[in-house]
């Protein structure tokens, strides 16, 4: 487990210190699969406000203060830093710059409060224009579909794959690609939370109590196998200042994604703690869900802390303690966990039956290995996965790993394409525009099919719109206008 530590963040309400070069990132390990780290060890320190991490090849990509950095892993010590873009995040307090560092589906690299996407490209790191999403963390589905929030309201969630509607520069309305799941929904706290920056102005009820989303965070999609299956089609957020964890329930509807609490006056988690500030939610490698909790009395940043908050926090003596974070594992309880991941050193070849394993995790994290190893010796498997239409997940994976090691190839989209999932065909097709033209002209007719059947549905009918516009035919743009 790699842990970003953020230790000047407001150790008083003044904020003093907070530029000292204190914080870490560390690794915590379980060397005996007990379900508790045993092991710890720092591998850099000396930050100022380190903001967030991805796993990358032979080390990470590491987000600071202002820079964005790929740091060697050097048998668990940071190596050689490498700055990947001097204007990762500029300007604004720590509670406005740019986080995440997420690796979606599409092996582009998202952040969040940002609009920017990042990919490693022949050896040179390219930096893109993307839709401006959320304020802090971000995570994806099963489909590749980005999740994330502003303070103010619980999840949003892009209704297509990423910048799909950026592709046409003369489509100026690209604000039409996300839904609200998670909308200023009414909260029920554990305990009564007066202690909220502006809950002298209304924004907790005549009880004491938060009305709303105040800080939401950490949005993610639960992808595990651990919970029961009723669990999986939910979506969870942290609200630290009301010391809670909200669930929603995802439905999706001819591809339209809506959410729904369906908990009553109950939420998934909540703390009678005021201190519990609970700020991020990671899908696990045994299934289960973890919680970053901040524990700390003090949430709000110094730039926005009213005279109403700051009474608060001294008449609560929230001052106190402020380096006491921990993380908790949410498991079901009836439940074992899934078994410790074995994948590092392993070749890419075998990793690739894990692309269609029934955690989240598993697939995310093969994806990435396979891709970074850079090994085509596994273009044969990932092509055979790609046509396997008993696994829908797996196809999905193994098309955006061909991607990711630049190997799309005619065999694996065809075989795609008779699939009766959505979304495995929804891949395909974006994936489609990747080939030579003259493999490209050939699905025309599988094109064709696709866009006569009236169930086909619109998740379907979305992307053969985007990908026909892509083809380079006449019969293509003729068959377009005929969809339409």
């Amino acid at each position: 487990m790699w842990v970003v530590e953020m230790r000047a963040y407001m150790p008083d309400a003044n904020g003093t210190g907070e530029e000292e070069p204190i914080g870490r990132i560390s690794i915590h390990e379980d060397t005996n699969n007990d379900g508790v780290c045993d092991k710890t060890s720092v591998f850099l320190d000396g930050l100022n406000q380190p903001r967030s991490i991805a796993l990358y090849k032979n080390g990470i990509l590491y987000g600071g203060h202002e820079k964005l950095y790929f740091v060697e892993n050097v048998n668990g010590k940071a190596g050689k830093m490498t700055v990947i873009d001097e204007n990762y995040t500029q300007g604004g307090n720590v509670e406005h710059r740019t986080n995440g560092l997420f690796r979606g589906l599409d092996n582009w690299i998202y952040n969040a409060k940002s609009d920017t996407r990042y990919r490693e490209i022949d050896g040179s790191w390219v930096k893109e224009k993307t839709a401006f999403r959320g304020q802090w963390g971000m995570a994806h589905d099963n489909y590749g579909r980005l999740y994330y929030n502003e303070n103010w309201f619980g999840i949003k969630v892009d209704q297509l794959l990423p910048n799909t509607l950026r592709r046409n520069p003369n489509y100026l309305l690209d604000r039409g690609h996300f839904k609200h799941i998670s909308y200023r929904d009414k909260l029920y706290p554990a305990r009564i939370t007066p202690g909220v920056n502006r809950g002298g102005e209304g924004a907790i009820d005549e009880n004491g109590y938060l009305t709303a989303a105040t800080g939401a965070a950490g949005a993610v999609a639960y992808r595990g196998d651990q919970f029961p299956p009723e669990f999986r089609d939910t979506a969870l957020f942290c609200e630290p200042t009301a010391n809670l964890v909200r669930m929603v329930h995802v439905s999706r509807k001819d591809g339209l994604l809506s959410g729904e609490h369906l908990m009553g006056e109950r939420e998934f988690l909540a703390s009678t703690d005021e201190r519990f500030r609970p700020v991020n939610l990671f899908n696990a490698p045994d299934g289960t869900l973890y919680c970053t909790d901040m524990y700390h009395g003090i949430i709000q940043h110094k730039h926005y802390l009213t005279k109403y908050l700051r009474e608060h926090i001294t008449h609560r003596k929230l001052e106190s303690h402020p380096r006491l974070g921990r993380i908790y594992r949410i498991k079901y309880r009836d439940n074992p966990r899934g078994p410790q991941p074995r994948m590092l050193g392993k070749k890419a070849v075998a990793l690739v039956p894990l692309l269609a394993h029934a955690n989240g995790w598993w697939r995310d994290t093969a994806q990435q290995l396979i891709i970074d190893s850079g090994d085509a010796a596994a273009i044969p498997a990932l092509t055979e996965l790609a046509s396997d239409v008993s696994k829908p997940l797996g196809q999905i994976h193994a098309l955006w790993t061909l991607e990711g090691l630049g190997e799309v190839n005619l065999t694996a989209i065809s075989g795609a394409l008779k699939s009766t999932d959505p979304y495995v065909l929804e891949s395909a097709m974006r994936l489609a525009e990747l080939l030579p033209a003259d493999d490209a002209v050939t699905l025309l007719p599988t094109l064709t099919d696709l866009a006569g059947r009236s169930r086909s549905g619109a998740v379907v009918q979305r992307q053969l719109a985007a990908c026909l516009g892509r083809l380079p035919s006449k019969q293509a743009l003729i068959l377009l206008n005929k969809s339409s």
